[in-house]
């Protein structure tokens, strides 16, 4: 067993740090990004939207909002969804791994009763995304019925 995690731990750590590798230059960060706009671009964009009859607010909009200061709180509704989508997306992703983890566990496991283990594991992994799935839109719906 020991021998089989020391294989997988290395495995598995170039699979997820791949990407991270490759896209090292990116600025990913947790709160929604206006991208390489400048703040006078930003304030201009964010005057722009607020002229429209139905002003969009998509993650662009919150990034200038945040980079300029000009955060008012008819946009905290958008705010609090596009945490919660973040929430639901990182559910999502752990949710995938279990399915990859319990496909390994299957793998390994042969013909004995850890298979069950594992089935149980790939059983609960996939109940537990489309939980996720249904949450994303529930969210989805109750923001726009909320936002208009």
């Amino acid at each position: 067993m020991k021998t089989k995690l020391l294989i997988l731990a290395p495995v598995m750590l170039l699979i997820f740090l791949a990407p991270t590798i490759a896209f090292a230059q990116s600025n990913w960060s947790i709160l929604p990004s206006a991208g390489n706009e400048t703040v006078e671009s930003c304030r201009g964009i964010l005057q722009d939207n607020e002229k429209e009859k139905k002003p969009i607010y998509d993650s662009k909009i919150l990034g200038c909002a945040i980079k300029t200061g000009e955060v008012h709180m008819y946009m905290l509704p958008y705010f609090i969804t596009y945490i919660i989508k973040l929430l639901l997306s990182v559910a999502g992703l752990i949710s995938v791994l279990f399915m990859v983890y319990g496909g390994y566990q299957w793998v390994v496991a042969g013909v004995s009763e850890k298979q069950e283990g594992a089935k149980k594991t790939i059983w609960h992994a996939l109940i537990g995304f489309v939980v996720v799935l249904i949450s994303f839109a529930v969210v989805s719906i109750v923001q726009t019925l909320a936002t208009g």
